[in-house]
């Protein structure tokens, strides 16, 4: 079995998108069939051969074309440059394609790559691509991605998606529902208990609220960055990713370490007591992180800028140890003073979630 991996980002970028599909890369052989071929296709740079894969192809973006002034995805051009390596090397070929967005246009690849190779292609929609709430899309620029949105997924011939919400806005479902696969993000196992906490006591306070990742407009914190005036340096908001001008750093209940990797990410998490999680309410909306907090084993609080336990994230995660609260000053310190004096907040990692058990999900759609 020959199988092509592709994905514009992979490991060791630290983007959030290139953590599902490098470790099922990597981890293929390992857990499933140690005989199979495993190739990966991306634009990012790897630092060294990756255990378990078996050939490494990178290939950066070709010259824009006009569609791409419309449509602002970086896989457009990419999948010309895609097109003329095969084309160049015409011995290469595959058994099963897994390509996995955003960005999409790659996709634009599948008819192309079946007649050539014979093959069968999966597409890992991560997010919705022409239907995203999130994003606020002129009616042209959503009517040109639904077009080829169907295209694609009526020429898959396997669609994965992270839930069943997404999975509603993603086109010809309704009338191909067996197509149609979940699989959720999960967390990385792959040694989370030989991870140490951050040595950051100087930096700790009596209640210590992490937030890993990118902060957006309609995902910030700063109502809770309010709320915390409130409580006299008694609890801090800790923050691993790129810093932004939505946040404001000097305020002395908030710390920033950068981006960091996904295994100093983990150490940070396991150094404090809640995750924290920001909503825009949309309820396709689910986020990696929130694996991560569970397979540490934290408490999770989630801000929701919609209305609280509603969508993919209550579905996820309502098994688990979670509060809700809306995204204003006064919920948040309400819900703040009663966590401030809650006492063993630390839980038993939820297994249940982990990317190893999605691996195997997909294991069984391939074969």
């Amino acid at each position: 079995m020959k199988i092509l991996f592709v994905s514009y980002h992979f490991e060791p970028y630290p983007h959030v998108g290139a953590k599902r599909v490098s470790y099922w890369a990597k981890n293929f052989k390992k857990q499933i069939d140690k005989e199979a071929q495993i190739d990966v296709l991306t634009s990012t740079a790897f630092e060294q051969k990756s255990f378990g894969i078996d050939n490494q192809i990178r290939i950066t973006k070709n010259k824009k074309s006009i569609l791409s002034f419309l449509i602002k995805d970086e896989g457009l051009d990419w999948s010309k440059s895609i097109k003329t390596f095969f084309i160049e090397n015409p011995e290469i070929k595959y058994d099963i394609v897994l390509m996995s967005g955003g960005p999409f246009m790659q996709f634009n690849l599948i008819k192309w790559m079946k007649n050539r190779w014979t093959c069968r292609v999966i597409l890992d929609y991560r997010d919705p691509f022409s239907n995203n709430p999130r994003f606020k899309n002129s009616f042209i620029k959503k009517r040109i991605k639904r077009y080829f949105e169907k295209k694609y997924n009526k020429a898959a011939d396997s669609i994965i998606t992270v839930n069943t919400f997404c999975l509603s806005l993603l086109s010809v479902y309704k009338s191909n529902p067996e197509k149609f696969f979940v699989i959720p993000n999960g967390y990385d196992e792959t040694g989370l208990n030989e991870i140490s906490p951050a040595d950051i006591s100087d930096k700790m306070a009596d209640l210590n609220l992490i937030y890993a990742g990118s902060i957006t407009e309609d995902r910030h914190p700063g109502e809770l960055i309010k709320a915390l005036k409130k409580f006299n340096k008694e609890i801090k908001f800790h923050h691993v990713g790129r810093e932004t001008d939505l946040v404001d750093y000097s305020n002395q209940s908030v710390e920033n370490y950068g981006v960091r990797s996904y295994e100093e990410t983990l150490a940070f998490i396991k150094s404090c007591q809640i995750g924290l999680v920001i909503t825009s309410g949309v309820e396709f909306e689910s986020t990696t992180k929130i694996y991560d907090y569970m397979g540490v084993g934290v408490k999770i609080l989630i801000l929701t800028n919609g209305k609280v336990k509603t969508g993919s994230l209550h579905e996820e995660t309502k098994e688990y140890n979670v509060v809700w609260a809306e995204n204003n000053e006064d919920a948040i310190v309400e819900i703040l003073s009663v966590l401030k004096n809650q006492q063993n907040l630390k839980l038993t990692p939820y297994t249940e979630c982990s990317r190893k058990e999605g691996l195997k999900k997909l294991a069984k759609l391939i074969y």
